[in-house]
Parts: C-alpha cells; sequence; structure tokens
C-alpha cells in the first residue's frame, strides 16, 4: 500500500531525533491518518509498540490515573514481551565489556 505523506511526518521526524524523547501521543480527528503516519514512523526503530485501549482492554489497567513512565512501561515490556530500554541497554553492555 502507498504512503501518502502527511504534514505531522515532519513534527514525528523532529520527535525522533531528540536526545530525550518523551512518551508520545497523539490526539486529532478520526481518519485522518494519525495510526497510518506514527506506523510509518514505528519501521524507523527495532521496536514500535501500538496500544490501543479500545482493541486492548485488558491494558487499560497499566493506564492509572497517577501514570509513572517509567513503571508503565516497564509494565508494557513485561505483558508485550518487548525489551524494555532498561534490559536493552544493559545487554548492549554486557556485548561491549
Amino acid at each position: 500500500m502507498t504512503y501518502f505523506k502527511r504534514h505531522i511526518d515532519d513534527k514525528l521526524r523532529e520527535w525522533k531525533t531528540e536526545a530525550r524523547r518523551k512518551p508520545l501521543l497523539i490526539r486529532g480527528a478520526r481518519q485522518v491518518g494519525k495510526s497510518t503516519a506514527v506506523r510509518e514512523l514505528g519501521k524507523q526503530f527495532r521496536y514500535f509498540v501500538e496500544v490501543n485501549l479500545e482493541k486492548q482492554p485488558d491494558l487499560r489497567q497499566l493506564f492509572t490515573e497517577n501514570i509513572n513512565v517509567k513503571t508503565t512501561c516497564e509494565k508494557l515490556s513485561g505483558t508485550l514481551a518487548i525489551p524494555s530500554y532498561r534490559a536493552r541497554r544493559s545487554s548492549s553492555l554486557t556485548k561491549f565489556r
């Protein structure tokens, strides 16, 4: 399927190049390509996680009123069987010792 460039693509690339990226939350009107743009960006990462709380209601428990980003990411990592940043970093350090 052909990907059509969107105005948000430049902002997403800018976010990607930031040294200290914060979690990404995208809101907007329905059917304008938000998910498609993020999935396209996700292709540039080794790991990409898309959380859709409508399609994955069991993940709602990870997103409480007082979200701790590190804890939430660790829980997502365990639930979705994707290595956390901390695990990937220690694995990389082990390789170079």
